[in-house]
């Protein structure tokens, strides 16, 4: 419907230009005649373009974040009142209809009446200098206005006769409404169809206008009188907007913003009686499909996914659509808007609106394929799942086996699976019924040859459109194609941060086309266009591994700062900052380093000759002592967190490609020249965390699994520690905890999760996984580690020691927060050392 609009207003502006094209000024009659028939074209033009832009609703998704719902106390209760998509409803307005048709009227009775006079010029010999002249020149121009006024009558036809639509009563007595399922089409759409979108009785429309007229507060007692739903009609064709839709025409109350109170109805909108309740709208959104002759609603706990709108099998990007049961008796009522019998959808409430559906709804966690001797309408399945038919006999998709879970690893381009909307990364829960996490290879192979097969699924997909030219992405990857891509690094402030991109998110598409179909100059070439599409893979333990990160950086950044304020202050440290690193058998050397006036080098050159060493180790160092080859360590280092490296061997880090950075890394001697910021910024934060080198060390030490020294408030694990052993036996529960590190190396939990089995069986963060199933940890490989299997033993520090170190880093949250804050580049406020900014944009909307 969007593109026939489209069309007919290109044709509107194709007509107009032309008229332009046309004029003449060849006598004054001539002039005369132009300058008129240009000003009606212009009229009407502009009258045509103001109703167009109403296709347009990117005003009404900006509206709609702008307003808040409007919860309040009812009786002591708190009531909650999700209206706001009415009160963000922009054409609720008067006249629209009524100024449509004078125009066409005006304009038609002006067209006709210069048909008549050139039909007359015809006929009839007129005087010279009136109509002799260039006579043909009348009637073509008037023959393009007529054009113009013809579409923009069709245009209005056709905009009415979609978005305002009331079905007629099938019993007018018994006021039940015309069901197209059982009743078939009504006689006004036997030529052209069912609209896009209806009311099932007058009454919907007035109670909606009457709910948006309060809650919009109009004022000087205007009032809503029509109502013109194809914003939200639209809108709900977007992601999960059908659901929030849906939500709003049930609940919403009856609320008056000018007296700010709930209200109830007798006829008119009076004040709530004490102890009574306000009114609810009890509008029931659904889908009609006009193939299959059902009812589908979007479910309410549905997640949005990534839908491809294109798609065939598809009608938008909502969450979930199950199929509405046809067979359910709706409860008689006075009201009008109430029917009895086994009519339309299930629990209905007073009224309804509807939605057209061209094709079978597909649901996003449960898909069908049908055996490939059924034709694609021949079958069904459960919840109003698409069928597929011969053509769709190979599922197109490549399982993985990873943890006892099967997940998607690629889809074939085209094939069953992405019309479907599976995309790679879905975790696969059931096949038939049957849960796959624990099915044996040769089962869940058997399985996938089943027709017909149901797949139930789920995915954790973030699709985010950059559009402006002049703003970049903000994120780096570490990978390319035809491999996927990994977000290795966020910068503050950019266009990933807001669209909360995070580390460790996977890029599996650019511009709906996977990664492994691009070449590397193909990808950078992508994501350098505007407008570009990225679709990124959210990762199960996304969030355990951000709250790890974040405290690993906050105990790095205190104690690199921590050690930096005490050089600034220590003079000796100043002696020694221009000095040689001190290591034994000569393998780095500090050879220039120049003093700032806070007395941290602005410039240090190091250079690294033997060969046996690695780069890595040295710069790992960090300024601590760290062994290096047989006991042999490097003292002050004077390299520290966020130093930048600005010449290699001499050379500008600009004037090298990335081959030649990585060879001249692996030469040697090599020759690295480091350029530190000023000290300034950073002293104002190390003022506040002067003291809290050992709550830091603290901190590592748990991340580490090491023995903490005693004057950090740790004892040692391995001196002073209990352990104990759970068991997890059900095989569909989630242990509930995230981990940091991986066998052999010592395995710490990082998180527990509220209400998981891992709280109820008190595991904490800061316990050491010591055993999983009876194998010790060191024994474990990355891959033979499995956090959900059934057997744990953990250690736990003694809670009295455990308690000292928690009573002292307790309090320094909020000085790692604002050192975190300093190094992305923000400014901490002086009261917390950081004030956290975040927007949250629940979008709340639903559709009529």
């Amino acid at each position: 419907l969007q593109k026939v609009f489209a069309i007919i207003h290109e044709l509107i502006k194709s007509t107009a230009i032309a008229a332009l094209t046309l004029v003449l000024a060849g006598n004054v009659w001539q002039l005369g005649y132009s300058v008129l028939f240009v000003a009606i074209l212009f009229v009407m033009y502009g009258f045509h373009a103001a109703h167009y832009d109403t296709m347009d609703i990117s005003d009404y998704h900006h509206l709609v974040d702008l307003f808040e719902d409007d919860h309040g106390v009812c009786g002591g209760r708190s009531i909650d009142n999700p209206n706001r998509l009415l009160k963000a409803l922009t054409l609720a307005r008067t006249g629209r209809r009524r100024r449509a048709v004078l125009i066409i009227l005006l304009f038609g009775l002006l067209c006709s009446g210069m048909w008549s006079m050139v039909a007359y010029s015809w006929t009839m010999e007129l005087t010279e200098g009136v109509w002799s002249i260039g006579d043909e020149f009348y009637a073509t121009l008037l023959l393009v206005g007529t054009l113009m006024l013809l579409f923009h009558t069709v245009f209005e036809w056709l905009y009415w006769r979609e978005t305002q639509c009331v079905m007629p009563w099938w019993n007018r007595q018994l006021k039940e409404p015309w069901d197209p399922a059982r009743h078939g089409i009504p006689r006004r759409f036997r030529w052209f169809g069912l609209p896009s979108m209806w009311f099932t009785c007058g009454n919907a429309y007035s109670d909606l206008s009457l709910w948006i007229q309060h809650a919009k507060g109009q004022w000087r007692g205007k009032k809503v009188n029509k109502v013109f739903p194809e914003e939200m009609a639209l809108f709900s064709l977007h992601a999960s907007g059908a659901c929030q839709l849906r939500r709003t025409l049930q609940h919403a109350k009856l609320y008056s913003v000018q007296r700010c109170s709930f209200l109830t109805r007798e006829g008119d909108a009076n004040a709530l009686p004490k102890g009574s309740d306000p009114e609810e709208l009890q509008i029931n959104f659904v889908f009609f499909d006009t193939q299959s002759k059902e009812y589908m609603q979007p479910e309410e706990d549905g997640v949005p996914c990534s839908w491809d709108c294109n798609a065939p099998s598809q009608i938008g990007p909502y969450a979930r659509a199950r199929r509405v049961p046809t067979d359910v008796t709706a409860p008689a009522r006075a009201e009008a808007g109430q029917w009895p019998g086994p009519a339309l959808p299930e629990a209905v409430m007073r009224d309804h609106a509807v939605l057209r559906c061209n094709e079978a709804v597909s649901s996003m966690r449960e898909v069908v394929a049908a055996s490939e001797f059924l034709t694609p309408a021949a079958t069904v399945g459960e919840s109003g799942a698409k069928v597929a038919g011969a053509e769709d006999a190979k599922l197109g998709l490549i399982p993985q086996f990873a943890g006892g879970e099967v997940l998607v690893k690629d889809v074939s381009k085209g094939g069953w699976a992405e019309t479907a909307g599976i995309r790679a990364g879905a975790r696969i829960l059931q096949l038939n019924g049957v849960a796959v996490p624990g099915m044996a290879d040769a089962d869940f192979k058997a399985a996938l040859k089943q027709r017909p097969l149901q797949i139930r699924y789920e995915q954790k997909v973030l699709e985010v459109v950059l559009e402006d030219p002049a703003e970049k992405l903000g994120c780096s990857f570490s990978g390319a194609p035809p491999a996927n891509a990994v977000v290795a690094k966020v910068s503050p402030g950019s266009f990933a941060e807001r669209s909360l991109i995070q580390v460790g998110y996977e890029l599996v598409a650019v511009n709906g086309d996977a990664l492994k179909e691009l070449t590397d100059a193909t990808f950078r070439d992508r994501l350098k266009a505007r407008p570009v599409r990225l679709r990124y893979q959210v990762p199960e333990d996304a969030a355990a591994a951000q709250q790890v990160q974040a405290q690993a950086n906050a105990a790095t950044t205190i104690q690199a700062h921590a050690r930096g304020h005490q050089a600034r202050k220590s003079t000796a440290a100043k002696a020694e900052a221009g000095k040689s690193l001190g290591c034994s058998r000569g393998d780095a050397f500090v050879i220039a380093s120049g003093i700032s006036n806070l007395g941290v080098p602005k410039r240090l050159e190091i250079v690294l000759e033997d060969a046996e060493v690695k780069l890595g180790q040295l710069l790992l160092a960090v300024g601590l002592p760290c062994n290096l080859q047989g006991g042999e360590g490097i003292t002050w280092s004077n390299i520290q967190t966020g130093q930048l490296l600005v010449a290699l061997n001499g050379m500008q880090m600009k004037e090298l490609n990335a081959e030649t950075f990585k060879q001249a890394l692996k030469g040697r001697p090599v020759r690295l020249s480091f350029e530190i910021p000023l000290a300034e910024e950073r002293a104002q934060v190390i003022d506040k965390v002067e003291t809290q080198e050992s709550a830091a060390t603290a901190i590592q030490a748990l991340a580490r699994g090491h023995a903490a020294r005693k004057d950090t408030g740790l004892e040692a694990f391995a001196e002073t520690c209990t352990r104990f052993e759970v068991t997890l036996s059900d095989a569909e529960t989630k242990l509930g905890c995230g981990f940091a590190g991986l066998p052999p190396e010592p395995v710490i939990v990082a998180k527990v999760s509220e209400g998981s089995f891992a709280a109820t069986h008190k595991i904490q963060t800061g316990h050491l996984l010591v055993a999983l199933n009876g194998v010790e940890t060191p024994d474990l490989t990355p891959d033979t580690f499995k956090p959900d299997s059934h057997g744990l033993r953990l250690e736990i520090p003694q809670a009295e020691e455990k308690a000292k170190a928690i009573d002292k880093v307790e309090t320094q949250e909020s000085a790692a927060t604002a050192i975190q804050a300093l190094a992305r580049g923000r400014a901490a406020r002086k009261g917390t050392g950081l004030e956290a900014c975040w927007i949250d944009c629940a979008w709340t909307k639903h559709l009529v």
